[in-house]
């Protein structure tokens, strides 16, 4: 038997509450991202999660255009499993590499108008530029985390570490 669930409102919001909390762990241990760019985040988060927009979710460091710490977040329709955030783990070095915080989208947000993309765009605090995205550390290895459910959306944790 399967169910049905219905985006709500108040989904995206705790949803993305949940990856602002790990931010914010994450900018205690390393220093990055701000508290203002914290808050810039949750809300670009709460629009693509409540639009269907938002593929995946990635933040933490890189280095010669490969990461060498990535937090990532894949975001689906699923069952609704509660979860906590947190376990950020310290003291990963991450010496000589840069903080990064990147997205991709789905095919929804492809089959989106011109201007429609612009629009929600435009609502967004978070001005992105288009990249390629980082490869991964050959030296590093990916471990499964967390899962977050909220009204039908389902996000799962996963981290690469070197």
């Amino acid at each position: 038997m399967s169910a049905t669930y219905t985006v709500t409102e108040t989904a995206p919001r705790e949803l993305a509450g949940k990856i602002a909390a790990d931010l914010r762990q994450f900018s205690i241990y390393y220093r990055q991202p701000s508290p203002d760019d914290i808050r810039d985040y949750l809300r670009e988060l709460e629009i693509f999660i409540a639009g269907g927009y938002l593929s995946t979710y990635k933040f933490g460091f890189w280095k010669g255009g490969r990461w060498i710490l990535c937090y990532d977040y894949t975001i689906r329709q699923g069952t609704v499993s509660p979860g906590r955030p947190g376990g950020i783990q310290p003291n990963q070095d991450v010496s000589g590499a840069s903080y990064l915080n990147f997205t991709s989208y789905t095919a929804e947000w492809e089959r989106l108008r011109p201007e429609q993309r612009a629009a929600t765009e435009a609502n967004s605090p978070v001005k992105r530029t288009s990249m390629a995205a980082p490869g991964y550390s050959a030296t590093g290895s990916w471990t499964f985390e967390r899962t977050y459910g909220a009204g039908g959306i389902e996000v799962l944790r996963q981290v690469f570490r070197t």
